[in-house]
């Protein structure tokens, strides 16, 4: 049998008495006495210290399938009602603890370290028997185990992002991304990496030992740039312009994040006449004319800041009629 890094025994033990005995064997498990309704597995301690064990085993010959060790709870007809399945913690039919703790140099010998294979067979099973090799167990070897964090976002195109990671029995690293960036090699011994994404990437991080690569680790950093404040536009018209006339309009816009507006009016020749950029923290100042008016009117700017949504304010000059003699 063998068991692996995620704590679950696999495979047969053999006993010249009941034949193969599974250790992960097809469910539905039976329901027993403080036994955990699964297959045979590690339930606590560490690889460097102690291991206590939990679950079920089968001898497989007591199974309504013996090939498989499948087929149900209950036991087929030529096992002489036994249906073949050890516990290997939990209580026995006396009411004695039972339960299996194991050391790299074998099981300990203590009073409950048995597993229990019911009362028709089997009964008690010692897994640290006298005069004979002892049950160990030892780490099977395994590709490493990769955790990878970035920031969710980042606020600026191109700005250094700082990721972290651990790395358990690794070799080398590998960085790639989905943008065709160039990949990098971080220490299989490192705990953070830089990168600079000028999109939204995705990082994939794989390390890799004797055993083959890491499941790939990937983290997504967005580009969620701030909204740049809208631009502050003074209007500086005539009050009252008479009829036939242009008018003088002056303008000055404000831009914290820069923007680019464009002016709207009659006269102001073109659709618009005037477009022009606000420096990013600067200003623009300049005076447009309009043609000659007849009626009120209302002149517009349409300004678009970076990471904006456009912004529109309008100004209106009066017209007043002319005399006539009669």
């Amino acid at each position: 049998m063998t068991l692996g890094n995620d704590g679950n025994l696999t495979g047969y033990a053999w006993s010249s008495n009941v034949g193969w005995i599974s250790f992960n064997p097809a469910e539905s498990y039976p329901s027993g006495s403080g036994v955990l309704n699964d297959d045979a597995q590690v339930t606590g301690g560490s690889f460097t210290g102690n291991l206590n064990f939990g679950g079920w085993a089968r001898v497989c010959a007591t199974a309504p399938n013996p090939a498989t060790c499948s087929g149900g709870v209950g036991p087929n007809t030529n096992s002489g009602g036994w249906d073949g399945w050890i516990a290997l913690s939990g209580t026995a039919d006396d009411g004695t603890g039972c339960g299996i703790t194991m050391t790299s140099t074998g099981a300990t010998n203590g009073p409950t370290d048995y597993a229990w294979g019911g009362s028709i067979v089997a009964g008690w099973i010692d897994f640290s028997p006298n005069g004979t090799t002892p049950v160990t167990y030892s780490e099977i070897p395994a590709p490493p185990e990769v955790t990878f964090s970035c920031p969710d976002t980042s606020s600026a195109i191109g700005a250094d992002v700082t990721c972290t990671y651990t790395v358990k029995d690794a070799t080398s690293c590998q960085l790639t991304n989905d943008q065709g960036e160039p990949t990098s090699s971080p220490s299989a011994s490192g705990s953070s990496l830089t990168v600079s994404p000028t999109t939204s990437t995705t990082y994939t991080l794989v390390c890799t030992n004797a055993e083959g690569p890491s499941t790939p680790a990937d983290e997504l950093i967005e580009i969620v740039l701030p909204v740049a404040p809208n631009p502050v536009v003074i209007f500086t018209v005539p009050d009252i312009v008479r009829s036939g006339a242009a008018a003088d309009v002056g303008i000055t816009v404000t831009s914290d994040g820069g923007s680019t507006c464009s002016l709207f009016g009659p006269g102001i020749t073109g659709t618009p006449e005037a477009t022009f950029t606000v420096p990013a923290d600067g200003s623009y100042e300049d005076t447009f004319q309009t043609a000659n008016l007849t009626n009120r009117t209302n002149i517009a700017i349409e300004c678009t800041v970076v990471n904006g949504s456009p912004y529109r304010q309008a100004a209106e000059i009066e017209v007043t009629g002319t005399m006539q003699e009669i």
